[in-house]
């Protein structure tokens, strides 16, 4: 009976060991993770402070890749992404990272510009050329164009809410008036 006893308390002990060993790689792995996140976000700014966003951008979606949570690993690469002029690929970083922040005003301003620079790329690429020739415009762009137009108002109407005295308040106003000037007139003439 002494002897069921000694070995219920090796083998526990034993058990005990593995699960320490197995929470220690976790911890270790998670601490490289965040070691080379680091790494990787300050090697992307280094690249932006010399212009080379392209190689910035790959450091970032590298970065990415390893913790989809990084709330600075996400501002970067939209910023990024526009500067470069990809807006559509920095579309799904500005929805992901509302869910990470959603009371930086700033995340709202640069939100709000990814979805202005979109519509204006789809604007530009896909319904001038199209109005210029006097040929319809599909309705799946049309209502790409609004929506993205719409969503740029809204982060913007939210990043005046949250910073209403600063000094790019009334530029933040004029925008988004003339973005509501832009929809009412592509309302019109396309008679949406």
């Amino acid at each position: 009976m002494l002897r069921k006893i000694i070995l219920k308390q090796k083998n526990m002990k034993k058990m005990l060991n593995v699960f320490m060993a197995l929470v220690l790689v976790i911890f270790c792995s998670g601490c490289s993770n965040i070691f080379a996140v680091y790494t990787l976000v300050n090697s992307a700014k280094e690249f932006i402070e010399i212009g080379d966003i392209k190689s910035a951008i790959s450091r970032l979606e590298s970065a990415y890749e390893l913790d989809k949570c990084n709330y600075e690993v996400q501002y970067l690469l939209i910023d990024s992404y526009l500067r470069e002029k990809r807006c559509e690929d920095a579309i799904p970083y500005a929805i992901s990272i509302l869910k990470l922040e959603k009371s930086e005003a700033a995340t709202y301003r640069l939100v709000g510009e990814t979805y202005m620079c979109t519509a204006n790329d789809i604007y530009k690429d896909e319904i001038y050329p199209l109005q210029k020739d006097n040929s319809e415009i599909d309705k799946r762009v049309q209502n790409k164009y609004i929506y993205n137009l719409t969503k740029a108002n809204e982060s913007l109407n939210q990043y005046y809410n949250l910073s209403p005295h600063t000094e790019e308040a009334s530029e933040i106003v004029e925008t988004i008036q003339k973005n509501n000037e832009k929809l009412d007139n592509f309302k019109r003439v396309t008679r949406w």
